[in-house]
């Protein structure tokens, strides 16, 4: 050992130049340094992000050129295509460090990020879930559910439904499909305890808000889950951006202007199909809409509606003696041109659609401002999605290495 520390010092002075001109001098006011990231964030997302919805999907991404990372965060139009939040390429891995130089960068850029209204959907590695607690301490963090299937399915095993003895996959299955917290907590009851200790203690050792949408939308009268629980979304993104993370992107000045590039034509195709759209509501608004309005027959229903100066209120339940009743309320007076309001079963925060019960207000007439197009939310109306691609507003794409040559001073330490 002592011969080869030897060896090494020995080495290392008869090569110093060499190492001094690869690796610069260590220590003094010149010293030369490694490159280890760069921050994006398009012009046009501070914009859009005050416009899109509250649930953030966030992700990274391995490159081809060196071990880099690529960091990315989206959320959703109005029609329900991805919006860039922010990107980073970052020297090294998924580790708590990365993840909070990227976090620190996102909230600088998006300050209105970190409040109780937003969901941050990550999957459960351990350093996401420390940096968003210590950089967005407001907004919350929800994790994954493919991911949250791929750890049971590791640790405890899949299953199918009517599988005896019961699963864990079954039962997360299940209760994610819940739409309210009463229905939550029955099927907890009626199902926790016939798990193996092993399933149930993996299962519960996760706070229900953080793993099923019905309790993180209980927490607030204001959250809405948009029917999200996986950041499919943003796996999708980290596909359609392969070509910034191959080993074509050369380094990461390249990626980021192809990042920037592909980000910007992507602006300028959405904000072209948005302005081009004449009926009220986006292509993904009317798919929502239809789809609600299927197969709902009135007749089936018992309803009974009083007003107060504000709001319109319904009491709904099936033409049965065991039925459960739901409560709707809209508002009377209309806000962006819509109706939408609250229902009891939780359908309406959990999916960001009408409900049923609201289908079944709009079918009856007896609120005659009803219709089947401005009981949908807002953030479903093609002019809300005008609003996050405004005329007025562009994302220059227009950028070569040549023209970041031609107006920036280059680092001579890096």
């Amino acid at each position: 050992m002592a011969e080869r520390k030897e060896f090494w010092k020995t080495w290392k002075e008869e090569h110093a130049l060499f190492l001094s001109e690869a690796l610069g001098i260590e220590g003094g006011p010149a010293e030369n340094k490694f490159l280890t990231g760069t921050f994006v964030a398009t012009s046009v997302s501070k914009n859009m992000f005050q416009t899109t919805q509250e649930v953030v999907q966030a992700d990274g991404a391995h490159t081809s050129f060196g071990k880099y990372t690529l960091f990315s965060a989206y959320t959703t139009t109005a029609n329900g295509n991805m919006a860039n939040v922010a990107f980073a390429i970052l020297f090294g891995n998924e580790d708590i460090k990365n993840w909070t130089l990227f976090w620190n960068f996102v909230t600088k850029v998006h300050p209105t990020i970190n409040h109780p209204k937003v969901t941050l959907m990550t999957d459960q590695d351990k350093g996401s879930i420390t940096s968003v607690k210590a950089c967005i301490p407001q907004a919350f963090n929800f994790h994954c559910s493919y991911h949250r299937r791929e750890n049971i399915n590791k640790y405890c095993g899949g299953g199918k439904k009517g599988t005896k003895p019961l699963t864990a996959m079954w039962l997360f299955c299940r209760l994610s499909a819940c739409s309210n917290m009463r229905q939550l907590k029955a099927e907890e009851a009626t199902y926790l305890d016939q798990l193996h200790p092993t399933d149930r203690h993996y299962l519960t050792k996760i706070p229900d808000e953080k793993q099923y949408p019905a309790a993180r939308c209980a927490m607030a009268h204001d959250i809405c889950m948009y029917g999200k629980s996986a950041s499919s979304g943003v796996e999708s993104m980290n596909r359609a951006n392969k070509i910034v993370r191959e080993k074509t992107a050369v380094d990461m000045l390249n990626a980021a202007i192809l990042l920037l590039q592909m980000e910007g034509n992507r602006f300028h195709q959405w904000k072209e199909k948005a302005w081009g759209r004449e009926l009220p509501l986006t292509p993904k608004g009317m798919e929502h809409m239809e789809m609600v309005f299927k197969d709902v027959n009135v007749r089936e229903y018992h309803l009974t509606t009083h007003d107060d100066m504000f709001w319109h209120y319904a009491t709904i339940s099936k033409n049965t003696e065991t039925a459960r009743e739901y409560h709707v309320r809209l508002p009377k007076e209309s806000y962006n041109g819509s109706y939408f309001g609250k229902c009891t079963c939780g359908v309406t925060s959990k999916e960001g659609i009408p409900c049923r019960h609201m289908v079944v207000l709009v079918k009856s007439s007896v609120i005659p401002t009803l219709t089947r197009t401005n009981i949908m939310p807002h953030f479903w109306s093609t002019a809300h999605w005008q609003m996050q691609y405004p005329l007025d507003l562009d994302c220059n794409t227009e950028m070569t290495i040549q023209m970041v040559k031609a107006v920036s001073r280059p680092n001579e330490f890096i």
